[in-house]
């Protein structure tokens, strides 16, 4: 428990600066606002009104464009505090469905983007930005728009092109 003791002081300080405090904040707004944005600039993705904001892990939300409602599966925009990584997941409605799609496009030829190694939080994950730039929000979310809509798009392309049949 002394270390515990140790890291308590630390966070103390660091939130007495009221930096984090505000950081965070920014973030979780400035997510929400790309989230708001990309609904209205893509509406047959069907972004719903919730996001999950973490604490301090991980903050995302989840979208299901119509070919990938059909099959009980959703995009996810995943941000991670720690390393400041935007990262796009492929994840099932739940978790039997996810196994299924992990299981699917692990016996495929797929290799667009890589596929976990477990379905345990996503069947893909991709990485869009690494140690993103705050400093140009209109650059952020162009990137992070282009790295998504390319992303969806390819995923929708194989279930359009497979029509049920999951080969990819």
């Amino acid at each position: 428990m002394e270390n515990f003791s140790k890291h308590i002081q630390a966070y103390k300080s660091a939130l007495k600066q009221g930096d984090i405090q505000h950081a965070y904040k920014g973030i979780i707004e400035y997510i929400s606002m790309f989230k708001i944005a990309l609904q209205k600039e893509n509406p047959e993705y069907n972004v719903p009104n919730k996001m999950y904001e973490g604490v301090m892990d991980t903050t995302y939300f989840a979208f299901s464009p119509e070919y990938l409602k059909q099959e009980k599966l959703k995009i996810a925009l995943v941000f991670h505090h720690e390393t400041f990584c935007f990262e796009v997941w492929l994840v099932g409605q739940n978790k039997k469905v996810q196994a299924k799609y992990w299981d699917i496009f692990k016996q495929s030829n797929w290799s667009t983007y890589p596929i976990t190694g477990s379905p345990e939080h996503a069947i893909i994950r991709h990485k869009l930005i690494q140690d993103a730039d705050f400093s140009n929000l209109n650059q952020l979310k162009t990137a992070l728009n282009k790295g998504l809509v390319k992303f969806t798009g390819s995923i929708i392309d194989v279930f359009k092109l497979e029509q049920g049949t999951h080969s990819f």
